[in-house]
């Protein structure tokens, strides 16, 4: 089960952040049910970090997360470490 932490969303999820949340868990899960989740949201923009289980599940992460933002075409901007870093960083505005 995909593990998710929180930072800077209400107490009460408002409907888009929570079926973008459901949306995303249920992407990283088919890949990697083990992952862990970080969400920040700042204003408009949720900043997401996706730890993977093992090295392994990254492709199979990231492939997954582009497919799916691909198909309700939500533009993600995966961090310019991603290529050096164990964990998958990207941001979205909503």
């Amino acid at each position: 089960m995909i593990k998710v932490k929180k930072q800077g969303f209400p107490g009460i999820l408002k409907d888009n952040d929570k079926y973008y949340l459901d949306f995303i868990t249920d992407a990283m899960s088919h890949a990697d049910p083990e992952a862990e989740l970080l969400l920040n949201k700042i204003g408009s923009e949720i900043k997401v970090v996706v730890f993977p289980s093992g090295n392994e599940f990254r492709q199979d992460l990231i492939n997954n997360l582009l497919a799916v933002h691909n198909l309700v075409k939500i533009k993600i901007v995966f961090s310019k470490s991603l290529a050096i870093s164990k964990s998958i960083a990207y941001s979205v505005e909503m």
